[in-house]
């Protein structure tokens, strides 16, 4: 009842109290059921999962991933599109492309380059609010780059026999991942844009294999620019460090021997242990994992341990039995309970300065470069980096070049080693950003096409082998300095070193074991490495 006679209909009885609150509930239960819904409408499908060139993946590589999304749903898509390994490791480490746009029943090509080391997690793909699926992976694995011929899916003309097809239209925006591929055939001119022209042109100059088929109608192929190197008038000649062959029309690749030599490889397992293919003994991946332990030494704080050994000895003494014989002359717990306290901070801030003076509280990233030639003034850079630091935080990171991919793992396992988490964006503005917590490292993969005036180029002048031992001579371009080491590997053991004289590069010695050229430092223990052991571990 309303204490009002006149104000009885704004009056609100227990009764009508109920009521507003169930009201409010069922508008907050429908909201929140929209919202969901919403979500719903964003569930998007697999259409098609193409691993690689030919449905294969190559370990400690990267490797081409194109996936078909589609939209089933009456409402358009748009947002980031993310795959990462699954598993609470590798959770925090997802590839990203940010902005996607779906149109209501469309199908939309998503590519992505993962880095793939010794640990082969199962993958998944995340959208909108936390849905994601199992990214299906492939079921084969090659040790070798592959040969595919490339085709374009809307043509009507037959295929050559006895040799794997590659879409054209899922070739990359960019040469970097792209070392599974060794060798492509072309029949015809594919209808590409300009940025995928010259990636094309740059996996070629990297060394890769083209073999140019004749057209059965007769008609000549003519290249637009970048790939006009492709027009010369030659049987076989070099593009950068790659090579071009032209062959008249064929109906099987086995017509070519050289192209069916590439199709079988005598020993597709790089240990050669019986063609067992053994993915601990990969010489890639031991390779790398010394490299990245390297960088990562350059950092590792170099303790004054026999000071550190004698404060914890003193620290102990003064504990046991100092202040207990202390305590029994003196006699007074106040006073023992104080020099316990003191004993404790005075130590702690020593160790904190000990400490301190071995990290030298300096933030750092150290990086070791691979530049492979690819001709026409452009570099494929491999770049292995560590990146240590002192605050922690986010650390954005970008590459500068052409087609630029970023992996945080670099050698293999190190994710999982990895306390902190990162983003990876897609290209083709790619970035890494690693939130590195304080005092710790992060060790990171990345490559990308330069484009630069100098000339890193090498070539092989003269090659005699005789009875009496090995000559070589070599050119060697402007850009690599006069004073730089250039080694000459013959096979997996052997090798030589080229020194400059009378304008040419050539080797004094003979073949002699690696093991000497380069020379290992293993480190355990509470042993320190040199600075100079460093460098010969990144040279190695």
């Amino acid at each position: 009842m309303s204490w009002c006679p006149d104000c009885r209909g704004l009056s609100q009885t227990p009764f009508d109290q109920w009521q507003f609150v169930r009201r409010t509930v069922l508008c907050l239960s429908w909201a929140l059921l929209f919202i969901l819904r919403t979500g719903d409408l964003w569930a998007l499908e697999f259409g098609e999962v193409r691993w690689g060139f030919n449905g294969s993946i190559q370990r400690h590589e990267f490797n081409l991933c194109s996936i078909d999304l589609i939209n089933p749903s009456a409402e358009a898509f748009q947002g980031p599109i993310e795959i990462a390994p699954g598993g609470s490791i590798y959770n925090s480490f997802p590839l990203v492309e940010p902005d996607v746009y779906i149109e209501p029943g469309a199908t939309r090509t998503i590519q992505f380059t993962p880095y793939l080391g010794s640990e082969m997690p199962e993958w998944e793909v995340r959208w909108g609010r936390s849905l994601k699926a199992d990214l299906p992976m492939p079921q084969r694995e090659n040790n070798v780059p592959v040969a595919v011929q490339f085709r374009n899916p809307q043509a009507a003309s037959k295929p050559i026999l006895g040799i794997e097809a590659f879409s054209e239209l899922d070739f990359p925006i960019g040469a970097p991942g792209t070392k599974t591929l060794g060798t492509v055939v072309l029949d015809h001119v594919p209808r590409w844009d300009e940025i995928r022209r010259k990636a094309f042109r740059d996996w070629l100059g990297s060394g890769g294999k083209l073999f140019l088929i004749g057209s059965r109608d007769g008609t000549t192929l003519e290249f637009p620019a970048p790939l006009e190197e492709l027009n010369i008038k030659a049987d076989r000649f070099s593009v950068g460090q790659g090579t071009v062959i032209r062959h008249a029309p064929i109906q099987d690749a086995a017509e070519i021997a050289e192209l069916a030599r590439q199709l079988t490889p005598m020993d597709p397992a790089p240990n050669g242990l019986n063609n067992n293919y053994n993915n601990s003994l990969n010489p890639r991946a031991a390779g790398i994992s010394q490299l990245v332990h390297s960088l990562q030494a350059r950092v590792r704080p170099n303790h004054n341990w026999p000071l550190i050994f004698f404060l914890a000895v003193t620290y102990l003494l003064m504990l046991f039995p100092g202040i207990w014989i202390f305590s029994r002359k003196r006699g007074d717990f106040r006073v023992t309970y104080a020099a316990v306290l003191g004993t404790v901070a005075l130590f702690s801030w020593l160790y904190a300065e000990v400490g301190k003076r071995g990290y030298d509280e300096t933030t750092g990233l150290h990086e070791m470069m691979i530049v492979e030639p690819l001709g026409k003034e452009r570099v494929l850079q491999s770049s292995y980096a560590n990146l240590f630091v002192t605050d922690g935080g986010e650390y954005p990171l970008s590459a500068r070049g052409d087609g630029a991919i970023f992996s945080l793992d670099a050698g293999g396992t190190d994710s999982a080693r990895f306390s902190g988490s990162a983003t990876m964006i897609n290209r083709p503005d790619a970035k890494l950003i690693p939130d590195v917590p304080p005092f710790s490292s992060c060790s990171f993969l990345s490559q990308s096409v330069i484009s630069t005036p100098q000339d890193y180029s090498l070539e092989i002048t003269k090659f005699e082998s005789s009875n009496g031992g090995i000559q070589i001579e070599a050119r060697v371009g402007g850009g690599i300095p006069p004073d730089a080491k250039v080694f000459f590997v013959s096979t997996a053991s052997t090798g030589a070193e080229l020194t400059p004289h009378d304008g040419s590069w050539g080797n004094r010695t003979g073949l002699i074991p690696l093991s000497s050229l380069f020379p290992v430092s293993y480190n355990y223990g509470w042993g320190q490495t040199s600075p100079g052991d460093l460098d010969n571990n990144l040279r190695a």
